[in-house]
């Protein structure tokens, strides 16, 4: 986190850095996000995070562990997983998954 905190409750984001310079948002900011099965969320921006494959044109948010689960997940699956091992081919990291 470059500003800020990560959301740590419902109605909470985190947003990378070029989502938030692209946006003109700052920490404390109210904005709205569209989740495509919940429609328009009022939130608030509580923290700025950078990431290393950040290269532009990425929108990532952050969400409350709570409020994630309950806007992505049917409450026991989610629709992928992200995983990365320093020095693990993908493909061997998926076979061993």
């Amino acid at each position: 986190f470059i500003a800020g905190a990560p959301p740590s409750r419902p109605g909470e984001i985190a947003l990378n850095s070029g989502g938030a310079e692209r946006a003109g948002l700052a920490v404390g900011d109210r904005t709205k996000v569209l989740v495509p099965t919940q429609g328009t969320l009022d939130v608030t921006l509580t923290g700025v995070y950078e990431v290393a494959a950040d290269t532009g044109g990425f929108i990532g948010l952050l969400f409350e562990d709570s409020q994630a689960r309950e806007l992505f997940t049917d409450g026991s699956h989610v629709a992928h997983v992200d995983v990365a091992a320093q020095g693990i081919p993908g493909d061997e990291l998926r076979d061993k998954i």
